[in-house]
């Protein structure tokens, strides 16, 4: 059955979902550590994809996907990205704010016991 994008589409993606998967996401990853898998090799991929979108349902409503954030005006860049970009040249998004060290900070804060609201303030913040 084909799924089509409506009201099913948008409570899937709602903020307090996304926030109850990342803890999902991230228990499986810890799993997969102690098993000596490694993130390199896909251990933490589903916590960083919804971590990615939940940043974007967060903070950048209006930019819909990600690769569309290097478009958006009020998108934070680094120096030597922000350079990059205002002189023409192609910036990657994950050159930009690497998401892979944003997951493992957050992935920090769900173990230091994080509520929901303080992981979602930690996400709209960074």
């Amino acid at each position: 059955m084909k799924q089509t994008k409506g009201k099913a589409h948008l409570r899937k993606y709602h903020p307090e979902i996304l926030v109850a998967m990342f803890r999902k996401a991230e228990s499986l990853r810890n799993e997969m550590l102690r098993e000596d898998f490694t993130d390199n090799g896909g251990a933490i991929h589903s916590a960083e994809r919804i971590l990615n979108i939940m940043g974007l349902k967060l903070k950048y409503r209006q930019v819909g996907h990600i690769n569309n954030l290097r478009h958006f005006p009020k998108a934070v860049f680094s120096v030597e990205a922000l350079k990059l970009h205002k002189s023409g040249h192609k910036v990657f998004i994950e050159h930009v704010s690497p998401l892979r060290h944003l997951t493992q900070k957050a992935i920090e804060k769900v173990e230091q016991g994080a509520s929901d609201a303080q992981l979602k303030a930690f996400v709209k913040r960074h």
